[in-house]
């Protein structure tokens, strides 16, 4: 696990607005996805982790870019989570920033099980719930015993 992007997680989730977890972003008023965090703050739309993550500077910083949709996207040069170049998208790419199994990855994203996951569905998913899952990982020396 990559502790130093997932405090980064931890700090864009403290500066987010408003979060819907069941859509990478929302389209501001001209029918269109933001492309910073500005922007998405500015229009008042919501978006999920990724989807707030995909428009920071740390995620651009680290050369993440966001899809037409708001998805995060990323050029992947192998890692202990995918030792395989290529691009990771939507929580895949979560997955590989963040240096984490795609399955937590998933559930982190509320893309499976956030029922289980957050105890409850997708819709009610507050930004603190999703905080306190990231900083949960900081407790942990190895992600990977814990699935």
């Amino acid at each position: 696990m990559n502790k130093v992007n997932v405090q980064k997680a931890i700090d864009i989730m403290k500066r987010a607005g408003k979060i819907d977890m069941r859509k990478w972003q929302e389209k501001n008023d001209k029918n269109e996805i933001c492309s910073t965090e500005e922007t998405l703050h500015s229009c008042g739309t919501a978006a999920c982790l990724a989807g707030w993550i995909a428009v920071s500077e740390e995620w651009k910083s680290d050369g993440g870019y966001h899809c037409l949709n708001g998805s995060p996207y990323i050029n992947a040069h192998g890692s202990l989570y995918d030792p395989h170049d290529g691009i990771k998208t939507e929580a895949e790419a979560i997955g590989y920033w963040l240096d984490i199994p795609f399955l937590e990855a998933s559930k982190l994203c509320a893309t499976y099980y956030s029922v289980e996951y957050y105890g409850v569905p997708d819709e009610f998913i507050t930004k603190e719930m999703v905080i306190e899952k990231l900083e949960g990982f900081l407790e942990k020396d190895n992600l990977f015993c814990y699935i």
